[in-house]
């Protein structure tokens, strides 16, 4: 249990204060930038493919809202590795919530997201030097989505592009889905994975099931993965009943995963009540972490 909750502390996540991903290339020459206000903004959480001479991708979702969007030239002798870095652990210092992720070859084609996605032509380079985000960020003022995308041109030339979409404040905002692939990279980068497909409803936890697939899908990618399922409970009640509820909300994952198809024998249950910090997760709390 001390090993357990030693973990836990370190997931306490930041308030974000200010737009996130503002300032992640400072020192790179800005192409292009502007602001869109009330602006629908297509957003891709898939790869791009070709369908009947249209590029499509396999999942997207509108979001309504101001939308900052940067181009930027990165430094001489910059690589797209450190690029793709920069902008992760830029979103991980910003609590950014992980929804979307792929790497070279596996997005598609980079003249698509170029020239079709972003209609931005400096984009367009080599394929296998590709990468693309999407992050939630938790705001005292709201919602924002972080896109982000890197890429080597032929010239060596390494650029990227920032789009933060601040959420208006009038739309009911709905969480997003993370892939199977964005949950492997939390896992891998951060050792940890929050989930957050649930409702609170009268004390009772309600699991959303279109959140629970994609883990099941990254444990099958995975053999030898084995999670820990940590629940936080910071209700009203003595510690114990806190720390009983907790674990009845690990367990409860726990079942819903077993029953969606994951092994049994790769998952574990632990409960650690109200002693992490609260944090900005709400009154409940349930945290994947790769043993």
């Amino acid at each position: 249990m001390n090993k357990i909750i030693v973990l836990i502390v370190l997931l306490v996540p930041s308030i974000v204060l200010a737009r996130p991903l503002s300032d992640v290339y400072a020192d790179g020459k800005v192409v292009f930038e502007s602001v869109e206000k009330d602006s629908n903004y297509q957003l891709a959480l898939g790869v791009l493919k070709k369908v009947n001479a249209e590029w499509i991708t396999e999942k997207e979702r509108t979001v309504f809202g101001t939308v900052f969007r940067t181009t930027t030239e990165l430094e001489p002798h910059s690589s797209e590795v450190v690029a793709l870095k920069r902008l992760e652990e830029n979103a991980k210092l910003q609590n950014g919530h992980l929804i979307f992720a792929c790497d070279g070859l596996d997005c598609g084609s980079s003249n698509a997201w170029a020239n079709t996605r972003f209609e931005i032509k400096q984009l367009y380079g080599m394929d296998q030097s590709q990468s693309y985000r999407v992050w939630e960020f938790a705001s005292d003022e709201g919602h924002y989505i972080g896109v982000g995308y890197t890429v080597r041109r032929g010239n060596k030339r390494v650029y990227a592009q920032v789009d933060v979409i601040a959420v208006s404040n009038n739309v009911d905002y709905v969480p997003m889905v993370s892939s199977a692939k964005a949950i492997l990279t939390s896992l891998d980068q951060q050792g940890y994975f929050v989930f957050r497909g649930y409702r609170l409803e009268g004390g009772a936890l309600t699991l959303d099931a279109q959140h629970i697939e994609p883990i099941v899908k990254a444990m099958r990618s995975k053999p030898l993965l084995k999670l820990k399922v940590v629940g936080h409970d910071y209700l009203a009640g003595e510690e114990a009943e806190r720390e009983a509820r907790s674990i009845k909300y690990a367990q409860q994952l726990i079942d819903a995963l077993i029953a969606a198809g994951a092994k049994s024998n790769r998952l574990t249950a632990h409960g650690v009540g109200g002693l992490a910090p609260q944090g900005m997760e709400g009154k409940v709390r349930i945290v994947l972490i790769a043993q």
